[in-house]
């Protein structure tokens, strides 16, 4: 029996199931907890994972997710319950505050915006293999199995979430720069 999400399935036997998916092609990998899994291997999967994740699939060429409804209330009903939550708001979102946040969309969608993200993103997740690797322990065969990364990729989730200081914030404070560069560009 498999549980389908999307384009990601987990079948009773175990097995992760990862398709990934272009407008002009489509790999089906399928992953074992016991499948030995080299460096190469582990970046080339969680490479595609972030290709699924960061990526709408639009044709012929997919367009960079935004996150967008993640920074900022989707629906002007989600501004109201955002607003909801303190009692020192009123209710309502003033012409001044559609403003704002229209500013703040134009800004979150713009081209500067997603070159900074998607370094963020880069940065974040080369440090996250970088963890990976280096903490992962080989089974007694010598190899490195999924099975291995898995107890390692829990806790660092854990520290991603709770960790002060946070090792994945501290790979990116130079990114001012490039962020003020990509912003001019994108103003004028």
């Amino acid at each position: 029996m498999e549980i389908n999400h999307g384009s990601r399935t987990l079948s009773r036997s175990g097995s992760f199931h990862l398709v990934y998916s272009l407008p002009t092609r489509s790999t089906k990998c399928r992953i074992s907890p016991k499948d030995v899994i080299t460096p190469e291997t582990l970046r080339d999967l969680l490479s595609k994972v972030r290709q699924q994740v960061d990526f709408q699939p639009f044709i012929p060429h997919p367009r960079p997710y935004t996150f967008l409804s993640s920074l900022l209330p989707p629906t002007s009903q989600d501004e109201l319950l955002v607003l909801s939550q303190d009692a020192l708001v009123p209710d309502t979102v003033s012409p001044d505050l559609r403003r704002l946040l229209d500013e703040a969309s134009d800004i979150l969608e713009s081209p500067a915006s997603m070159t900074v993200l998607h370094i963020l993103l880069d940065r974040s997740i080369e440090e996250f293999i970088n963890v990976l690797e280096a903490e992962t322990k080989a089974s007694r065969d010598g190899v490195k199995r999924l099975a291995n990364f898995l107890p390692v990729a829990t806790k660092e989730a854990d520290k991603i979430a709770h960790g002060v200081p946070n090792r994945y914030f501290q790979v990116i404070p130079p990114l001012h720069l490039a962020y003020r560069r990509s912003w001019r560009k994108w103003r004028s």
